[in-house]
């Protein structure tokens, strides 16, 4: 198995992972977990409206929109009270933050204008994702741990045949 596949993020995004955040925050009366959980919860309901293969569309739009406000308000309310909450310690990095934003606007954008210009085809956000890219990433790992741009380039021909062979079975 390659070393890129291992769906961490979407077990550590999991309601269970969510449940034990605010199961620890009220067991020991400990508030500061809250945000965490905050974070977890939108960001855990924005790849969940990628992910799923049944959620309706009008459902993935308002939970992109809710994790958009979420992060560009936290974003708005650390940019105003520098001087009381420090951001390193409050909030995740601007470039994250900018990036769960694109993530949700680009899935409200696409299901909006998908039936302008593929009308013929359903949308079917779960199969836009990088998992392509990430197996050859990590089958290129199994032939070198640490490679260069140049080391990719000459196993391309290997990636691609050990992949043909993977899909025959």
């Amino acid at each position: 198995k390659d070393k890129q596949a291992d769906e961490s993020a979407e077990r550590f995004f999991s309601s269970s992972v969510l449940k034990g955040f605010t199961d620890y925050s009220v067991k020991n009366n400990d508030d500061e977990m809250y945000g965490d959980a905050c974070y977890h919860f939108f960001c855990g309901i924005l790849f969940e409206s990628w992910k799923s293969h049944s959620m309706a569309h009008i459902d993935r739009v308002g939970f992109a929109w809710g994790a958009c406000i979420f992060f560009a308000g936290v974003q708005h309310f650390l940019k105003a009270n520098q001087a009381t909450c420090n951001g390193n310690k409050f909030g995740i990095s601007w470039q994250s933050c900018d990036d769960f934003i694109y993530l949700g606007l680009t899935l409200i954008l696409l299901i909006q204008q998908w039936p302008n210009f593929y009308s013929n085809y359903p949308l079917c956000p779960w199969m836009i994702s990088t998992a392509f890219l990430e197996h050859i990433f990590g089958c290129a790992r199994r032939i070198i741990e640490d490679f260069t741009v140049l080391d990719f380039l000459s196993m391309n021909e290997k990636i691609l045949k050990n992949i043909m062979i993977e899909m025959k079975g």
